[in-house]
């Protein structure tokens, strides 16, 4: 039972959905404006105002989402593929 939840997890339309989902956060957090708070991690605080703590939470969020849309989003959509690409010549033989 577990090997076939995991074999669900793993399927071409849960890695694009993953990888849709990850996308869409990103864009949602770059939409609000939270790309400012990175430079919290050189030490200086926006203009956006809101204490330290937040802004240090919304900079990990947007940091977190934005190195998921750079590195996971490509590979997950790469792996997708190339297991539709596979279960089609296996199929077609």
């Amino acid at each position: 039972m577990k090997r076939l939840s995991l074999l669900k997890l793993v399927s071409p339309g849960s890695l694009f959905s993953i990888a849709v989902l990850i996308i869409c956060t990103y864009a949602i957090l770059h939409a609000l404006g939270w790309r400012e708070h990175v430079s919290i991690v050189s030490g200086t605080l926006s203009e956006a105002g809101g204490s330290f703590e937040t802004q240090a939470l919304q900079a990990g969020f947007y940091m977190c989402a934005y190195f998921g849309f750079t590195l996971l989003v490509p590979i997950l959509l790469l792996a997708a593929a190339l297991q539709i690409l596979v279960l089609w010549a296996f199929l077609r033989r």
